[in-house]
């Protein structure tokens, strides 16, 4: 059985959802896993530029947390 969650861990993850709650484009170019040189690094492959560009197509998006 998972142990309870501390009061800190709450008050990340309240603060992770506030940022992704504000209607961030879900693309590769606001995905974690979208590296600098153009990798997918949870696919290991480049994404093809109109599928990078389009919302919502992948089921894996990972949110970019800036701090």
């Amino acid at each position: 059985m998972r142990h309870k969650t501390p009061k800190v861990v709450e008050e990340y993850n309240a603060k992770v959802n506030a940022i992704v709650d504000i209607n961030e484009p879900k693309c590769c170019h606001t995905c974690d896993y979208y590296m600098e040189n153009g990798l997918c690094q949870q696919y290991q492959i480049e994404p093809p530029e109109d599928f990078a560009s389009q919302l919502d197509q992948c089921q894996d998006w990972l949110p970019i947390i800036p701090f």
